[in-house]
């Protein structure tokens, strides 16, 4: 990778310059261009700032996988606001320690009974939608985080405990990405299939990987490394899929059915 961004933010503004009518996301049959991404996460930025959040304030996720969601992230990360990206299935004892514990300033979700749990803590709720519509009015942003700033909180599953917060600075996520960008070398004409939610790292840092290279994120669900899978991958004209263990011992024993047409995979 030639650029060498200093902020997470600074990785979707390169690549919105490089390749602004390239196809970055896709998603249920919806897709966005690099420019239409980065102009939304111009308009998140807008709109947190209009909310009076602050660099180092807190941010919770908890919404689908969209085309606008990457969008809330990169946003945030311009904006100097930590993001966590909570899975759909935190709820209950789980939700209301994870509220308690990052003590965010909003929380992004399209669900009612988690923009219930965020309310009964005190913290506003809103949707994925209403925050990248921007603010309505012009804002002058904060200056830009710094590169030693938290950007991004990726809680524990909490299985032995109580989930815990792992925190990573712009800094070593951008460090983490070009060393796997390093090895992997995805490429502009890549198409990106990933079933992996972002809530969980790697399946996060697919937004990163793909906007390095200029690829397509497919953005797929969990639910689709079943039956479905061979059939998603012809049909994304996807070369490649970032796998778990689950995920290609699945591919591999549907392939060993011979199925025609076969996926394009090149890794």
């Amino acid at each position: 990778m030639t650029y060498s961004p200093g902020v997470l933010h600074e990785l979707l503004a390169h690549a919105a310059r490089q390749w602004p009518n390239r196809t970055a996301l896709t998603c249920r049959g919806t897709s966005a261009t690099y420019a239409e991404l980065a102009a939304a996460a111009e308009r998140v930025a807008a709109s947190l700032a209009a909310r009076g959040t602050r660099r180092g304030d807190r941010l919770l996720i908890s919404a689908p996988a969209s085309t606008l969601l990457p969008a809330v992230l990169f946003g945030a990360a311009r904006a100097g606001v930590a993001f966590s990206l909570l899975h759909e299935q935190v709820r209950g004892g789980s939700l209301d320690h994870v509220l308690a514990d990052s003590e965010p300033v909003l929380m992004v979700t399209g669900d009612d009974d988690v923009r219930r749990s965020a309310e009964a803590a005190g913290v506003p709720a809103v949707s994925v939608e209403d925050l990248a519509a921007g603010p309505g009015r012009d804002v002058t942003l904060p200056a830009p985080p710094l590169p030693v700033d938290p950007v991004c909180l990726i809680y524990t599953s909490g299985t032995t405990s109580l989930p815990k917060a792992v925190v990573s600075t712009h800094q070593q996520m951008l460090f983490a990405v070009r060393a796997i960008a390093s090895v992997l070398e995805y490429r502009s004409d890549d198409v990106v299939y990933s079933p992996l939610p972002l809530s969980f790292d790697y399946g996060l840092y697919q937004v990163f990987l793909s906007a390095t290279a200029g690829s397509n994120l497919v953005m797929g669900a969990p639910t689709e490394v079943g039956p479905s899978l061979v059939g998603n991958l012809v049909r994304a004209n996807a070369t490649v899929l970032p796998a778990v263990p689950a995920v290609a011992e699945a591919l591999s024993a549907l392939l060993r059915r011979r199925p025609k047409p076969a996926p394009a995979l090149r890794l």
